[in-house]
């Protein structure tokens, strides 16, 4: 059955989603009850994100970040805070390497 809220979490600004800081995203589910801190932790399967953005997509504001599914208003509250402050919007996607380094046939060890 559908929790009884599931409302989009929207960006603050237009812009490019350019990191994540998916720990804090982690760590903002399991503020709510979606993960475990201890073993012994009971999880609430039902509660989650979902459609949630990707790096290098363009937002307009007020555009979905994600879709929360939870089952009261302060649970909305600290999940869309997390997520808030675990995305970040910009002007550009930062660039990375993709290739960290070539492995040829010289540099093995015999």
């Amino acid at each position: 059955t559908p929790l009884p809220i599931q409302r989009d979490i929207l960006a603050p600004h237009a812009g490019i989603v350019n990191a994540m800081d998916t720990k804090a995203i982690g760590m903002a589910m399991v503020a709510i009850g979606a993960g475990r801190r201890v073993a012994t932790d009971q999880v609430d399967t039902g509660l989650g994100l979902t459609q949630v953005v990707q790096i290098g997509d363009l937002v307009a504001k007020g555009q979905p970040l994600a879709v929360a599914h939870v089952r009261t208003e302060n649970q909305f509250v600290a999940l869309q805070t997390g997520l808030l402050g675990a995305i970040n919007i910009g002007e550009s996607v930062a660039s990375s390497e993709l290739v960290y380094q070539v492995v040829d046939g010289k540099d093995l060890a015999s």
